[in-house]
């Protein structure tokens, strides 16, 4: 039984026995369900109005089932996962216990247990991480749409451990098992996903340039890796492109106008790279004026997206402000690794314009101490110290 069979059961069952008090817990969520766009906070409220009532009756499936939507609120809404933490961990126990074996929200929890601190800090969590998602994947069978969340959380969870090739197969396995059962929101969120993890993806070896080969009249590109040639990046925004079109494509069908900022921004980005500037400002100015109007915060890939538009086009300065007024943006909503990541990138922008100093390297170190694994952003940030004191260096030479 899915999360939606149980409940339009339920309620039949509550309407056939004359059970007013759990009619009246149903449309409390209906309640919150009509506030959740527009008003998140008032949205949280009622839910928790309907954990009361439910905790009141005695009822812990309801009880359970309000305080799945309380973490699907403060988790993709508001994005507050910090606030979500304690409860997440709380609950996602609490749904462990016989009691509760056949109720489908069991298995949400865990998804909201593992988005919690896949979102707080992945490689500091990885243990907690890695035992929900086992959870999940021995109650989860693979027809049902909980085996659908399982492969993106474990695609998320590569992620945010810079675990890019698992994280695309992940994905594209996802995208796959959607196509096969018809399930479009999936779909719509997995092409999206998509756009951010092939930015990421690794070049092959064989596609990586040797320096002393490249001639003058090459036309080539910079990357990670090193040099590639613009056909195979182009081929890279081709893919991109594709994913956003078909993301936007769904969005479209399904009403889904949350997500047009972030497929609007990968849309410019593609653009921009390709010198199609006007048709990408376009796509540029529709993403940023739906950002600030619609009131609720992106993911982090449209912000990635952005970032890495200005990079690409050199506009550090304009990189370096997208990295300030994110780190405002999220402050207090317990994003440790994301705030270690915006420290060094604040960094990475600043060497480019000169301007990196002393300060800057402890004011990234004291974040990224506060992850459970540092290993990681310490060895990015000193990647960029190494590169600051090879430009010191130069110029003082």
């Amino acid at each position: 039984m899915d999360i939606w069979n149980w409940l339009y059961e339920s309620i039949e069952t509550h309407r056939e026995k004359g059970d007013d008090s759990r009619l009246e817990l149903y449309w409390t969520f209906r309640e919150a369900m009509d506030f959740d766009e527009q008003n998140p906070q008032a949205a949280f409220a009622a839910l928790e109005e309907g954990r009361k009532r439910a905790a009141a009756l005695g009822d812990g499936w309801w009880t359970l089932f309000f305080e799945h939507w309380k973490l699907q609120n403060l988790l993709s809404k508001q994005r507050n996962y910090g606030a979500a933490r304690d409860l997440a961990a709380r609950v996602a126990l609490e749904a462990r216990k016989p009691q509760y074996a056949a109720l489908p929200q069991r298995v949400c929890l865990q998804e909201d247990l593992i988005s919690a601190f896949v979102g707080i800090d992945a490689r500091g969590h990885a243990t907690l991480i890695q035992e929900a998602l086992d959870y999940m994947e021995k109650e989860a069978a693979p027809d049902v749409e909980c085996f659908l969340c399982l492969l993106g959380l474990q695609s998320d969870f590569a992620e945010e451990r810079a675990l890019w090739n698992e994280a695309h197969a992940l994905r594209m396995r996802l995208l796959a098992r959607c196509e096969e059962s018809g399930n479009e929101h999936h779909a719509m969120q997995s092409h999206l996903e998509l756009c951010g993890v092939i930015l990421n993806l690794p070049y092959a070896a064989e596609e990586v340039l040797d320096p002393a080969n490249i001639g003058e009249s090459d036309e080539v590109v910079p990357v990670a890796e090193g040099w590639v040639s613009r056909e195979t990046f182009e081929k890279r925004m081709g893919e991109v492109e594709s994913h956003a079109i078909r993301a936007q494509e769904l969005a479209e069908k399904l009403d889904a106008g949350e997500y047009f900022s972030e497929i609007w921004m990968w849309r410019a980005h593609v653009g921009f790279m390709r010198g199609e500037t006007e048709a990408a400002q376009e796509f540029f100015k529709r993403a940023i004026d739906r950002f600030f109007a619609n009131g609720l915060l992106p993911a982090e890939n449209f912000f990635a997206a952005w970032r890495t538009t200005y990079w690409r086009y050199g506009n550090f300065d304009k990189a370096l402000q997208l990295v300030e007024d994110e780190e405002k943006w999220i402050e207090g909503t317990g994003q440790l690794a994301r705030e270690a990541r915006l420290a060094r990138f604040r960094c990475h922008f600043k060497l480019a314009l000169g301007t990196l100093e002393a300060a800057d390297f402890e004011a990234a170190r004291a974040k990224i101490a506060l992850l459970g694994d540092p290993s990681h952003e310490q060895n990015r940030l000193a990647e960029v110290e190494t590169a600051w004191k090879n430009q010191n260096s130069a110029s003082a030479g």
